[in-house]
């Protein structure tokens, strides 16, 4: 493969374009599920619309690494230079692993689940996974081959559909959260449809045989593993939380804790669609390009994140005139906006290039040591303190413990890490926090926005950065 010093940028416009468009429509229909859909749905329902949501987060961790290693052992390879016969195998075998895996946990459900919705929920997920870990399996070899405007319009197709069919039911006056899981089902089916229709040479590819596709199998998982391990760790830094919150106070607890978490999903999701596109673009130049990089994307982020937090006060305004059933959900967003600060730093920034460098290992241990710390903190607050502002706070120690661990670890190996900048962006959002929770709206803003002024001010050699790298293009 070509090594090469800067980054096709032609390509990686078009790949950001569809990137971005994929994620205008899913911030449409974030705005839908998450200003929307809690308007018309009760508390209890829509604690359970939640509960399937949190759940389905976790589906692709029961491909057990299969996907994450072919994406790993195959980014910045041509699609057409992969072998289709082997990893046309790999499909069919892992498929009908997932199929009999959902069977197990419907009937695992129907033994251990008294309540009927919940059941509803966890059958529900059982289907979701099989087809999720079906698709994403294609996706990932389109996103490794660098051609992520295939996967950007299938995650448009089942986001667009879903939008259209929730319009619907709403303007039918049919308030239902099975309704809504069915859909989004639907809409996932549909999505992995057009993944087959562009995989169509693994799909009916010549079959290696049961044994070497269990041997490839095996050989990319073990390289996946450690990825798998790091994200579900990852994960569970906020999951850990809402779990001990549903088993100690229940579904609508759950359900407004969700509801803030989903706020800062919104652009969360706008970087991870920027990383899925970083990451192929970073795999095909040169190690003295993406030091480069790393400190460039670096410096952009550390003056441009900061700014979300600017505007808390008049988003929880609109919200609070909105939806007032959830007035609680808007306190905890004061604590859980930084997440957007310090995760979308870690998602875009810091688990790129541990994937890019080939360090699994290293991110896995990250999480985990951030995982750990969060689930002590959760289970301190949760059944010692009984406190769910608490685990909220637990959540938030986690999540900016790991953005710590990561940028001490690859300073190591990269360029651009200021831990003066880290510093101010730590005591930013402590002051933030403070502000926000004690001041009233008027002075938590101008407070707020005074405090960003400072923080740009304290961070010129950033700024100059990004001036120079913009003036260069």
């Amino acid at each position: 493969m070509e090594i090469k010093k800067n980054i096709n940028t032609e390509a990686l416009k078009t790949n950001m374009i569809f990137a971005f468009a994929a994620q205008g429509v899913s911030f449409g229909i974030s705005i839908m599920q998450a200003l929307v859909v809690p308007k018309f749905l009760n508390v209890t329902d829509y604690g359970y619309w939640q509960l399937f949501i949190f759940f389905v987060s976790y589906a692709g961790f029961f491909h057990f690494g299969l996907n994450d290693g072919l994406y790993l052992k195959l980014g910045g390879t041509p699609y057409e230079e992969m072998d289709h016969d082997r990893i046309g195998s790999q499909l069919r075998v892992s498929v009908i692993f997932q199929i009999l895996l959902g069977i197990f946990i419907v009937v695992g459900a129907g033994v251990w689940t008294a309540d009927s919705d919940r059941f509803f929920v966890i059958a529900s997920f059982a289907v979701y996974m099989v087809v999720a870990n079906a698709g994403t399996f294609v996706g990932f070899l389109f996103q490794a081959a660098n051609k992520t405007k295939i996967f950007s319009i299938a995650d448009m197709i089942m986001k667009i559909f879903f939008i259209c069919v929730l319009v619907i039911l709403l303007i039918l006056r049919i308030y239902s959260f099975k309704l809504l899981i069915l859909f989004y089902i639907i809409g996932l089916i549909l999505s992995a449809g057009y993944y087959c229709y562009w995989g169509r040479k693994l799909i009916f590819a010549r079959f290696c045989g049961l044994k070497t596709a269990v041997r490839d199998i095996f050989g990319n998982i073990s390289v996946g593993i450690k990825l798998l391990i790091a994200n579900l760790a990852g994960m569970l830094i906020l999951g850990i939380g809402r779990v001990i919150i549903d088993h100690i106070w229940g579904i609508e607890h759950f359900g407004q804790i969700s509801f803030s978490l989903s706020l800062t999903n919104f652009f969360l999701m706008f970087m991870y669609q920027v990383s899925i596109v970083l990451f192929p673009a970073l795999r095909q130049i040169d190690a003295t390009a993406q030091k480069r990089y790393y400190a460039e994307i670096d410096a952009i982020l550390s003056l441009l994140l900061p700014l979300i937090l600017v505007f808390y006060i008049p988003i929880k305004a609109v919200l609070s005139l909105w939806l007032p059933q959830y007035a609680v959900s808007l306190d905890y967003l004061a604590v859980l906006l930084p997440l957007c600060l310090f995760d979308g730093k870690m998602q875009l920034l810091c688990t790129t290039y541990f994937k890019v460098l080939r360090k699994e290992k290293a991110l896995l241990y990250v999480n985990l040591a951030a995982c750990m710390l969060s689930l002590l903190l959760s289970v301190i607050g949760g059944y010692l303190l009984k406190s769910v502002d608490a685990i909220v706070f637990a959540m938030l120690i986690g999540v900016v413990s790991r953005y710590v661990f990561s940028a001490g670890c690859l300073s190591r190996y990269l360029p651009g890490q200021s831990w003066t900048v880290l510093g101010t962006e730590l005591v930013f959002a402590a002051v933030f926090i403070v502000v926000s929770l004690k001041l009233s709206a008027l002075w938590s803003f101008l407070s707020v926005t005074i405090l960003y002024l400072c923080y740009l001010f304290s961070n010129r050699a950033q700024m100059k950065t990004v001036r120079r790298r913009l003036l260069r293009r």
